[in-house]
């Protein structure tokens, strides 16, 4: 590998102009039903089903954005990427939400941390949060007037990146209007690599590899956003346009067969894609004790895929273009008692995907995939400190590929949880019974060549496939700045999706299938320590089989 010297350039500006703040609260008001509540440090506090977060001043000042605001809060078990905007938390991805609306990436990284009121961790999930493993929300203060202009430059020299944004924000009475633009670029070469490869063929052979890879990647985005918070409905609508393109993706160097041939060979790959999306989310509160959560997400998708291959005199061209159609849409309906909380809710996801492959194979493909649950949950005290959650639903998903099988699968869904308040932590028990499903990068009818030797082919004849899962969480906090969380947790797969192969005469063929039964085991141990007003440290331990 290369050595280069990495010189990264980050630039910040903002001009703000800000009226009266007035906190904007979630919208679950589980508080209503809390018996008591304990101090985990100095900016945290469990909640009955959650940790609330209260970001102090020197976490806010060494955070430029909300992901670099929820690293330096140091919540045991979550781990943050900042290249990909993904949250991980107890070892599955964290679903993000601002002021209790679902968010993107975007959204966050050009988000003040000097507006973010507080951040509540749903680690035991209930209410409108119920279909989410963890969801972490961001409450943002809104403002009666005013607004700011933020511009967010960083360049990165040797390793050629940079990432330009662009905001501005404007808020009068109980209305904010957002507008975001940004680009980001990146070019990289120089990528070394060896490996070696065994084929077992009529004539087995191997094959060794020096090469080298560079690649380049661009994107362009511009989103507008409106949010109306009246004193029952709040209404957030989103409209964004995102251009992207990997111009080139090259790999190229020496193939050595069997220690008998050498010859060069190269691989190029381009893609671009045209994407705009409209969202919209709000909530509507009849009472404090009842509040009905909806939501609707339309996309649309224009892609375009270029493949070559060379390697002596194998010549592999394989062109594509794909248009992808996407709808979704959700109400939740929560409602509490005296001694309880109702939450029934109801989703639909609907997906198409057409797609033309030129050259290498003459083929066209129409897929369709639509999935709709319903689900019904209760969750009362047994006791003062011990809750059950018990949540069923029912789910219905179909697969339709023409000229292929379809595939239609109804399976029952069912979760149970059992949460005991510790003095100073939380125990949670959860079991679950669901089902998977399939992208169209496996179930499909496609045969594509990835080389002289081998190529990839979907599957359109997958079986109906069943998850079990059940974990035991354990949150606690000893003394005044230690904080342990430990999850272990079991998963048995039924019909998982594997990889297969079989050989085609001079070739590999990798294709998938879904007749084995996988088991896994998992143990993630995160600790935090407060160690002064200044400084927090904290990591975890993880483990798989």
């Amino acid at each position: 590998m290369n050595k280069k010297l990495f010189l990264s350039i980050s630039t910040v500006l903002c001009l703000s102009t800000i009226g009266k703040a007035q906190v904007t609260t979630d919208s679950i008001k589980k508080e209503l039903e809390l018996e008591e509540v304990v101090v985990l440090a100095p900016n945290m506090e469990r909640m009955n089903n959650y940790i609330l977060i209260r970001p102090d001043s020197k976490q806010r000042k060494h955070s430029n954005n909300a992901y670099e605001l929820l690293m330096n809060c140091y919540i045991p078990g979550v781990k943050i990427d900042m290249q990909t905007g993904i949250v991980e938390a107890m070892g599955a991805s964290a679903t993000l939400y601002m002021n209790g609306q679902p968010c993107d990436p975007r959204d966050l990284v050009m988000l003040r941390p000097r507006d973010i009121e507080k951040i509540e961790y749903h680690d035991i999930p209930s209410g409108k949060y119920l279909n989410d493993r963890t969801a972490i929300n961001f409450v943002v203060k809104s403002y009666r007037c005013g607004g700011y202009v933020l511009a967010k430059a960083q360049q990165r020299i040797g390793y050629n990146q940079g990432v330009y944004d662009l905001s501005s924000s404007l808020n009068q009475g109980r209305n904010t209007f957002t507008v975001f633009t940004g680009a980001d670029y990146s070019n990289v070469n120089g990528i070394k690599s060896t490996s070696e490869e065994n084929f077992t063929l009529d004539v087995p052979y191997t094959r060794s590899r020096n090469q080298e890879s560079e690649y380049k990647k661009k994107r362009q985005d511009i989103q507008s956003r409106s949010q109306i918070s009246g004193k029952k409905n709040y209404l957030n609508t989103k409209l964004s346009l995102v251009n992207s393109e990997n111009p080139s993706n090259k790999t190229f160097g020496m193939s050595e067969i069997s220690d008998t041939m050498q010859e060069k060979f190269s691989s190029t790959t381009s893609q671009s894609g045209l994407s705009p999306q409209f969202d919209l989310s709000g909530e509507y509160r009849f009472t404090n004790a009842k509040t009905l959560n909806y939501g609707a997400h339309f996309y649309y998708g224009r892609n375009k895929y270029d493949r070559r291959y060379e390697e002596g005199s194998f010549f592999n061209h394989v062109g594509e273009g794909e248009d992808v159609y996407s709808f979704n849409a959700a109400c939740i309906y929560n409602t509490m008692f005296a001694k309880g909380t109702l939450t029934a809710s109801v989703h639909h996801y609907h997906n198409i995907w057409d797609s033309h492959y030129t050259d290498g194979t003459q083929l066209s493909q129409h897929l369709w995939k639509g999935e709709s649950l319903a689900f019904l949950a209760y969750n009362r005290g047994i006791t003062k400190k011990l809750y059950l959650t018990s949540r069923l639903g029912i789910d219905w998903l179909q697969y339709h590929l023409d000229g292929k099988n379809n595939l239609s699968q109804v399976t029952p869904r069912l979760n149970i949880q059992l949460q005991y308040q510790l003095q100073r932590g939380s125990l949670l028990y959860s079991a679950n019974y669901v089902n998977s499903n399939y992208g169209t990068e496996v179930f499909n009818g496609a045969e594509i060549a990835i080389d002289r030797y081998m190529s990839i082919k979907g599957n359109p004849d997958l079986k109906k496939s069943n998850d079990f899962m059940t974990y035991i969480y354990y949150m606690q906090q000893f003394g005044k700045c230690w904080t342990l969380s430990a999850v272990s947790q079991y998963n048995f797969n039924h019909n998982y999706v594997t990889n297969d192969y079989y050989s085609d005469g001079d070739r590999i063929v990798k294709t998938f299938c879904n007749d084995a039964n996988t088991h896994r085991f998992s143990e993630i141990i995160g600790l935090s320590c407060r160690v002064s007003g200044n400084t927090s440290v904290g990591g975890d331990i993880r483990y798989a089989h």
